[in-house]
């Protein structure tokens, strides 16, 4: 409804710029020109369900309802929030991110500081060994990197959770991932198909109807044919 995107932009205005996402006015749908754009990265991604979850806040059939969004299990939507592999051991070592931030198990927020903000080390990363000794996690006389990366991905902080769950979480929207299965019973495959099937199916095949008209299939998709995969995955 209008109404609902009218208070959405009161809200967020950031959602009537422009930028390098080409969505359909008023939605969170988007489309590139395959051979033209550049395909969807995980950083885009993110961006994209930014954008719903802000939407959502304001949709008023989904009022005092709790959400759970179904993805598709693909590599773009699973990126993990912090990679062990990508930190390294000893003071000064390689680190992707000034802060690690996740939550505990009862929900609530944590933030550690994975740079030293005085003393000698002052400015420079702590490393996997002094991170892990500051969580008083037991560690052998001597240890290796590889021995630490498996000592702390069983903690909270490196856990499986991605980039998107904890996006998600910070407008209590819940992610579900679908199971790995082939893509005959995959229920998000079988909605993508049925809305390529309505798009083939007119002439016009220039980009701006196609993405519209793409947009317009997913209304010709029963819920019946949804659940019918769905029930297809569980079988299988």
């Amino acid at each position: 409804m209008l109404s609902d995107f009218m208070k959405t932009i009161t809200k967020y205005p950031d959602l009537l710029q422009n930028n390098d996402i080409n969505y359909i006015d008023r939605t969170s749908t988007a489309a590139i020109n395959v051979g033209a754009d550049a395909y969807f990265d995980n950083e885009t991604v993110l961006s994209q369900f930014q954008h719903l979850f802000k939407m959502l806040k304001f949709k008023t059939d989904y009022k005092d309802n709790d959400i759970d969004i179904l993805v598709d299990n693909a590599r773009t939507h699973t990126v993990r929030q912090y990679n062990l592999n990508d930190f390294g051991k000893n003071i000064g070592s390689r680190c992707p991110v000034d802060v690690i931030e996740y939550y505990d198990e009862n929900d609530i927020k944590k933030t550690i500081q994975y740079f030293f903000s005085s003393g000698p080390h002052q400015n420079k990363s702590k490393g996997l060994l002094q991170l892990a000794k500051e969580l008083n996690i037991i560690l052998p006389t001597k240890c290796f990197l590889s021995q630490l990366r498996e000592l702390l991905s069983e903690y909270p902080a490196f856990q499986t959770k991605t980039k998107l769950e904890n996006l998600a979480k910070t407008f209590n929207i819940n992610i579900i991932y679908s199971s790995k299965f082939r893509c005959e019973f995959n229920p998000i495959e079988g909605l993508w198909c049925n809305m390529k099937r309505f798009v083939r199916q007119r002439n016009n095949q220039q980009y701006n109807t196609m993405v519209n008209n793409c947009s317009y299939g997913s209304w010709f998709t029963t819920i019946t044919s949804f659940r019918r995969h769905s029930s297809k995955q569980r079988v299988f």
